[in-house]
């Protein structure tokens, strides 16, 4: 087990690394965290908020990781659906990211994290975003410092009812239990939302003590949009919960943000891991059952997570699903309602095929252009194609509409399992 002392040390390296980076007069979020990103700024990891970790990385090519000041290795069961094993085993196949997201002192009575964030390959999120903002806004530090002071001050008088009906109605990742804490999430917010728009900061703040409970919802959608694409997202993509976004945004506007892939669909994202890996979500957080996984089985879970072939048709299916779900006005689908939909386009697929047949429509021609794998076997798709040649371009539209059920049902579809 590691020492402490190989922490500060990782931590130190994090410091030297972020003054350099702000030294040398970066101003974006994506130089900060150049492990996410290509030469040429493509972010291919996804942060999520909140578990199902195994389902987030059968629809993303990667997810951030946030590490928090647990007591035990089971916190992850709970928190992200795997052991610790399992999520060693996720950081080496380069799938997800860890990211600590405390400061660093925080960490120092969670012993069994010690390994982890001594990791060269650990990120102190908690070291590089201050760094950032700091660049773009040099007097950040002292404004929120003062702020906490003032804000803690004021919680001080307040009766602990109060405190506690408040740090319930704050949601952030790693939520407030009390005066102190809450202090300091709310005062890194409004300064944060200051640094990217002092107006509308200024708007909020004003007198933000006396109206807390009312300014609380505004504030929690402004560090959405305004802070998180860099704070949170990381200049990648920010997925959060369908009921978290309605609770934040309401039900306007919803169906392009699952449409933008801003919207997480558990049910959609779990029932991906049920099919493929035979694993709900009460399998994923049952302590039980990751104690009594053989070797193997973990061993098919990181390969299928891995594959990158595999990792293609399952995006592709996912949106897909999103977007034929959301154009039947399906915005909060269940599991019942998803596979209703995958039952529909299964029937639509064996009309086509069927349809397809008795055309005798030419399959060869078409096989070498849209590729085996892709099809596996789905002879309507190939035949659509071919009438191109004979009915012009519109019907690459159509063909390229089947080609997408043909996916469907064949990575998700019972009749073809």
């Amino acid at each position: 087990m590691a020492e402490w002392s190989a922490v500060e040390k990782r931590a130190e390296e994090e410091l030297v690394f972020a003054k350099s980076t702000a030294d040398n007069g970066a101003k974006r979020i994506e130089q900060f965290y150049p492990e996410l990103h290509s030469s040429f700024g493509a972010n291919s990891f996804t942060n999520t908020i909140g578990s199902s970790l195994i389902p987030d990385l059968l629809t993303s090519h990667g997810v951030v990781v946030d590490l928090y000041d647990w007591d035990s290795p089971e916190s992850l069961i709970d928190v992200y659906g795997v052991d610790l094993e399992c999520l060693l085993a996720l950081r080496d196949e380069n799938l997800i990211k860890l990211c600590a997201n405390l400061p660093p002192e925080r960490y120092k009575d969670s012993f069994w994290l010690f390994g982890l964030l001594a990791d060269s390959r650990t990120i102190f999120r908690s070291i590089r975003t201050p760094a950032f903002i700091s660049a773009i806004d040099p007097d950040l530090t002292r404004r929120t410092s003062e702020r906490e002071t003032n804000l803690k001050r004021y919680f001080d008088s307040v009766p602990p009812a109060e405190i506690e009906r408040i740090c319930q109605a704050v949601w952030a990742a790693h939520p407030p239990k009390d005066a102190s804490s809450l202090a300091s999430v709310l005062a890194v917010w409004l300064e944060r939302l200051a640094s990217f728009e002092p107006e509308i900061a200024a708007e909020v703040s004003d007198g933000f003590e006396r109206h807390l409970i009312d300014r609380m919802p505004k504030l929690m959608r402004l560090q959405h949009q305004i802070v998180s694409p860099h704070t949170s997202a990381l200049g990648g993509k920010m997925k959060i919960d369908r009921s978290r976004w309605a609770a934040l945004f309401g039900e306007e506007g919803i169906d392009a943000a699952i449409l933008k892939g801003h919207v997480a669909l558990r049910k959609l994202n779990e029932y991906f891991s049920e099919v493929q890996l035979k694993l709900d979500e009460r399998d994923l957080t049952n302590k039980q059952e990751w104690n009594n996984i053989r070797s193997a089985d973990r061993k098919k879970i990181i390969d299928h997570l891995a594959d990158s072939r595999e990792k293609a048709d399952l995006l592709a299916v996912e949106e897909t699903l999103r977007a034929g779900l959301v154009a039947g006005g399906d915005l909060d689908p269940s599991r019942k309602s998803i596979i209703a939909y995958i039952e529909k386009l299964e029937g639509e697929v064996e009309t086509l095929r069927g349809i397809g047949a008795g055309l005798g429509l030419a399959v060869s021609v078409a096989f070498p252009y849209l590729g085996q794998a892709l099809l596996a076997g789905f002879d309507i798709a190939k035949g659509c194609f071919t009438t191109k040649q004979l009915l012009g371009d519109r019907i690459q539209r159509v063909t390229e509409r089947v080609i997408e059920k043909v996916r469907v049902v064949r990575v998700l579809g019972k009749r073809h399992k």
